[in-house]
């Protein structure tokens, strides 16, 4: 996912998009600027236009969809685009501790 992640931002023209990590939560790259990985190819830095960032370990990064809205405000089908391009579901898994039953009447 990391070397998607890597050819998108490298693209030209650059195409913006989202990144969606394990717990369901998207995160947009507006342009090349927005994003960045450290050397070692094991985090992605996506930062916002008001200075803020989210670091995503490579280990959540589960998809990567295309069709952000344009910046301007001009309408878009990004919401159509987002929905196709979705093909799978994020979900978190729950431990759940099992304890086996008793079966009455054995040898």
């Amino acid at each position: 996912m990391i070397g998607d992640i890597r050819q998108h931002l490298e693209a030209a023209p650059f195409e913006p998009f989202k990144i969606v990590t394990s717990s369901g939560k998207r995160y947009p790259v507006q342009s090349a600027d927005h994003a960045g990985l450290n050397p070692g190819g094991t985090r992605v830095v996506v930062w916002f236009n008001d200075d803020a960032s989210v670091t995503i370990a490579g280990l959540h990064l589960v998809a990567i969809e295309k069709g952000l809205p344009p910046s301007n405000g001009e309408p878009s089908d990004w919401q159509a685009k987002s929905a196709l391009t979705s093909s799978f579901s994020v979900f978190e898994s729950k431990s759940v501790k099992v304890t086996p039953a008793l079966h009455g009447g054995g040898s």
